[in-house]
């Protein structure tokens, strides 16, 4: 895959990563995300697993994707780490090439906390009021701190509703000055989306996710790696 002339279609890739609990998937994807947009390349999909690279790449939900994706030829190449995170038989089967990239930092950023909570809705005013405080001592701005507050509210409600595991997972970084990240993981494989309701008075899921559409700089699902769920994440812009 060579950079894009301009009078040429850009290719179409997927981002791929096996992601290991020490590592920060923000600053991971990215990097790749980074790498290609410097080729010239179309980011089609953006999808990674949790967990050690140990783990064969069959039993990887998001790997499964790239692959189904690479077989409908609506990607025509990946972009990942390094040769571990991919299986590269199945790369050379569909004629893929993974474009590989050593990223920097590969460990845990400072920035990031991480907790599990039940899911219980008495908890969310817990996590608001936790947040806060990581973001006050992160020195984020008061009105970015209120932003990631409201739209952590909004994912967190909506995870306590339709969830059907018996807990969530709350994430937030800072992993750049100019942004802050939240993500929130729970057990239901449902994603959302901000299309309009037909009962917009009634839905209050939907108003809430267009709420996040305004607020975000940009968000969006990634499947958990068991198949049992899925991250909603937003990333918000936190000018100095």
């Amino acid at each position: 895959m060579n950079p894009t002339n301009p009078s040429v279609r850009p290719t179409p890739v997927a981002l791929y990563a096996c992601i290991h609990d020490a590592t920060d998937p923000f600053t991971v994807m990215r990097s790749l995300h980074e790498t290609a947009t410097d080729h010239g390349w179309k980011v089609a999909a953006s999808l990674y697993d949790t967990g050690p690279l140990t783990r064969p790449p069959a039993r990887r939900l998001a790997w499964r994707t790239v692959t189904e994706l690479l077989a409908a030829r609506k990607v025509h190449g990946v972009v990942t780490p390094d040769s571990h995170h991919v299986d590269l038989a199945t790369l050379t089967a569909h004629g893929a090439f993974a474009e590989y990239r050593t990223l920097t930092p590969l460990v845990r950023h400072p920035h990031h906390y991480r907790t599990t909570l039940p899911a219980d809705p008495a908890l969310v005013r817990e996590a608001r009021h936790t947040i806060r405080a990581r973001l006050a001592e992160w020195h984020v701005s008061e009105d970015t701190a209120q932003t990631a507050e409201l739209i952590l509210s909004e994912l967190l409600t909506n995870a306590v509703i339709h969830t059907t595991g018996p807990d969530i997972t709350v994430e937030v970084s800072h992993p750049r000055h100019d942004e802050v990240l939240v993500a929130v993981t729970d057990h239901s494989p449902t994603h959302p989306s901000a299309a309009p309701s037909p009962h917009p008075a009634r839905d209050e899921h939907g108003r809430g996710l267009h709420l996040i559409e305004a607020l975000a700089t940009s968000w969006g699902t990634t499947p958990a790696h068991d198949g049992a769920g899925k991250t909603v994440w937003a990333r918000i812009p936190a000018p100095s």
